[in-house]
């Protein structure tokens, strides 16, 4: 028998029901609070790791004051390129939505005057819009 997530999958490759986890709450949060990461408490508990996380979210959510483990990034990202992205996407719906054809530069907001030019286009397609 092998489980995956909380599932449980037979010899025959059948899957079966979801999978209990009997752990009262005194032994999870326990487990939780002498353990370094959620990895550990999962090993402790015999338990998937999502499941862990899970709970742990939940009985914050009532209340319980567990402690905060450290998370672990499973991939680098890059901060820059998504706000980038993020820039040209709202750029770009701005434009749409006030009928101004083409997008334009993405506007600098470090930039004093680019900001304020930007909010006069801005303005000024929004006003002609209302006329």
């Amino acid at each position: 028998m092998l489980r995956v997530s909380n599932r449980v999958i037979t010899e025959e490759g059948q899957v079966g029901k979801r999978a209990k986890y009997d752990i009262p709450p005194e032994q999870f949060i326990r487990a939780w609070q002498s353990s370094e990461n959620a990895a550990e408490v999962s090993k402790k508990l015999k338990m998937p790791k999502a499941i862990v996380q899970a709970r742990a979210s939940g009985y914050r959510a009532l209340g319980i004051r567990l402690k905060k483990m450290p998370r672990k990034p499973t991939n680098k990202f890059n901060v820059d390129f998504a706000n980038d992205i993020i820039t040209e996407v709202n750029r770009d719906l701005g434009r749409k939505a006030f009928g101004l054809g083409e997008p334009m530069e993405a506007p600098n907001w470090l930039d004093k005057q680019g900001k304020e030019e930007w909010m006069a286009g801005y303005m000024d397609a929004s006003n002609s819009r209302h006329r």
